[in-house]
C-alpha cells in the first residue's frame, strides 16, 4: 500500500510540471482513510509515522498503531478476566437459587 502511495505522489508531481494528468479515481490512494490506514502493516504505519508525522495520514497511522498497541497490552488480558470473572459470579448467583 505504501509502494502506491509513492508511486501516486510522484506521478502527481511530475503531472503538475506539466507531464501526464492524474487519474483522478486515484484520490482514495493519495488521500486513504481510516479503513485502508487499517489494513497497513506495522512496518508500513511505522515508515509513514517516521517520514510525515504531521500529516494527516501521518495521523491516521499514529492513531491506528496506538489502537494496536492497547490491544497487545496487558489491558486486553484484564478485560478477559474480568468478564471470566462475571461469568463465574453469574453461574454462582444462578447456583444459589
Amino acid at each position: 500500500m505504501l509502494e502506491k502511495i509513492d508511486k501516486v505522489r510522484g506521478d502527481a508531481m511530475v503531472a503538475s510540471l506539466g507531464g501526464t494528468p492524474v487519474d483522478p479515481s486515484l484520490d482514495h490512494i493519495l488521500d486513504p482513510g481510516r479503513g485502508q490506514v487499517r489494513t497497513m502493516h506495522d512496518d508500513e504505519l511505522a515508515e509513514i509515522i517516521g517520514r510525515e508525522p504531521n500529516s494527516k495520514l501521518g495521523r491516521l497511522a499514529e492513531s491506528e498503531m496506538r489502537s494496536r498497541e492497547s490491544w497487545r497490552s496487558p489491558a486486553k488480558w484484564s478485560l478477559i478476566v474480568a468478564g471470566l470473572a462475571l461469568l463465574v459470579s453469574v453461574a454462582a448467583l444462578f447456583r444459589t437459587f
